[in-house]
């Protein structure tokens, strides 16, 4: 049997341990966002090839904990990459593999950096009378161009 003396003392070891390992989760939680978000952690593996991915599954690691810090960083990639698809309502990204898109007719990239598509071909530079000018809308989101590729139709309308 433990005497009360030997009892407090197993207690206060106990505990001291529990804090201790609570207190070393704490710093490791704290810090782990300061490492991620530092990119000059890849400069000091000592891989000697320095074009590796550190996010490719076959790249050689060095320690232990430089393949945690890597884990790390790839699942928390994953779950922003998942947390956007999931707010624009999306449950997989899509498979854009196969569309290519045609390119953009170089004088309309030519016209759109000169400034002067704000302006409709049939609206006057003048207009007399009044004029109402309509309150920024800061809180939604507005389209300002929008570019439009012509298709091929696979069916013929008579």
């Amino acid at each position: 049997m433990y005497s009360n003396a030997n009892l407090c003392d197993k207690i206060r070891e106990k505990n001291f341990t529990n804090n201790l390992v609570i207190s070393m989760l704490l710093v490791f939680l704290l810090t782990v966002p300061v490492i991620l978000s530092d990119n000059s952690f890849s400069d000091l593996r000592t891989n000697s090839e320095s074009s590796l991915n550190p996010f490719d599954e076959t790249s050689p690691s060095s320690c232990g904990s430089c393949k945690l810090l890597e884990d790390v960083k790839a699942r928390s990639l994953e779950l922003i990459k998942e947390r956007i698809l999931r707010k624009i309502g999306m449950k997989k990204a899509p498979n854009i593999t196969g569309r290519v898109l045609p390119q953009i007719p170089l004088h309309e990239l030519e016209i759109l950096g000169q400034g002067l598509t704000d302006m409709q071909s049939d609206e006057p530079d003048f207009k007399p009378g009044v004029t109402i000018f309509e309150e920024d809308d800061d809180d939604h989101a507005k389209t300002e161009k929008m570019f439009v590729f012509s298709q091929k139709r696979k069916y013929l309308l008579f």
